[in-house]
């Protein structure tokens, strides 16, 4: 076979230099194959590496396919929202770049955590009326 000396991102089957397909990757220029990306990885056609999906795409057969609405991407399935699920996002930015990070609450955990919110509150009211009521006796 002959070797291609293109940059990264190709390679020389049958003699001929040609990108690598998407999903593959070539690392080294010179290399005579591509190599497919690793699972749960993809790449575009001509690339030096494969990348994780972004967040709202879920992996399918090394592609990255954007989820539908009303479902959330975690970079690997899409998952179907529920109603009264809450879906959190953060995201970090630098001066270069930024990046994001999402979690899944589900509907009955949301509750959970809502009725403890307004218990504790109920608690830290009650404690505040108790304290004055005492203050008001010295």
């Amino acid at each position: 076979a002959v070797v291609s000396t293109q940059s990264t991102g190709w390679n020389s089957p049958a003699g001929v230099c040609e990108q690598c397909a998407a999903g593959t990757f070539s690392s080294s220029p010179g290399e005579v194959g591509c190599k497919q990306c690793p699972i749960y990885t993809t790449s575009t056609k001509g690339s030096n590496k494969c990348n994780y999906c972004a967040e709202g795409q879920s992996w399918t057969n090394y592609e990255c396919i954007e989820c539908k609405p009303g479902s959330y991407g975690n970079k690997l399935e899409c998952i179907e929202l529920k109603d009264g699920d809450i879906l959190v996002q953060a995201v970090k930015a630098t001066n270069s770049s930024s990046s994001s990070i999402s979690w899944l609450i589900p509907a009955v955990v949301a509750a959970a955590v809502a009725l403890i919110c307004i218990i504790l509150l109920l608690v830290v009211v009650r404690l505040r009326r108790k304290v004055a009521f005492l203050n008001k006796r010295m």
